[in-house]
């Protein structure tokens, strides 16, 4: 397989010695907090799973494909304090950040130039392209990795009591190979893909999602490879 799907919700592409993470929605808990529901900060634990990856597997580039931040207007205090904590941070690691922009990702141009970091629509690296997801690529690559969707897999037990897991998609878009990553953030597991009939990425709209095949996550713990899509509607 060309990429490395981790536990710790990260991509690798060692050929070109790539990390991509996606989806980190950091702020989420502030929009829960005004819908009345209060739950901790999921930050840290993110912020540790991105330097664990890091440390781990020494990347020449990481990747942070869309939807750094969650409000889609202007960013809360919340999002202002951990985009800025988590990119001074990756500044200390020995790594070249790449930020694709997503479509929460408002009003945060300005603070990146002010760590002359570009925020890129599309980012091409050899033969991989890397975009969100929510509209069509602009180039042509053999392989593409795109976020956005929060792929998730629902399954039943024995018992009929169901798990729904983040899982990495592998497939296929127009003639090229396609990597779908989870969302990092614990909280946002999005479209259950062998159940939900309509995708919000265009991307998946036009593929045959049957054919693709899921890698279901325990966070920090473990990546298991799943029979295709198609074997696990009735699951």
């Amino acid at each position: 397989m060309w990429g490395k799907p981790l536990e710790n919700l990260g991509f690798l592409i060692e050929e070109v010695s790539v990390l991509i993470i996606a989806d980190l929605h950091l702020g989420y808990e502030d929009v829960l907090r005004e819908e009345g529901l209060f739950v901790a900060s999921q930050y840290p634990k993110m912020k540790e799973m991105i330097l664990e990856m890091i440390n781990e597997h020494s990347p020449d580039v990481l990747v942070v494909n869309g939807d750094f931040k969650h409000e889609f207007g202007e960013a809360s205090l919340q999002e202002w304090v951990e985009v800025r904590d988590l990119i001074e941070t990756l500044l200390k690691e020995r790594v070249r950040l790449v930020f694709v922009r997503g479509n929460h990702d408002n009003f945060i141009v300005t603070l990146m130039k002010r760590y002359g970091l570009p925020l890129e629509s599309e980012v091409k690296i050899e033969d991989y392209l890397f975009l969100h997801g929510h509209r069509p690529p602009s180039q042509t690559a053999e392989k593409i990795v795109i976020g956005h969707e929060h792929p998730s897999i629902l399954l039943r037990d024995e018992f009929g009591t169901k798990f729904r897991y983040k899982a990495f998609l592998m497939g296929s878009y127009a003639g090229r190979e396609l990597a779908v990553l989870p969302s990092m953030h614990p909280l946002a597991t999005g479209t259950v893909v062998n159940r939900e009939p309509a995708f919000i990425s265009p991307l998946l709209t036009f593929t045959d999602i049957e054919e693709f095949t899921p890698y279901l996550v325990e966070p920090g713990i473990t990546v298991k490879k799943f029979p295709k899509i198609k074997n696990l509607r009735n699951i």
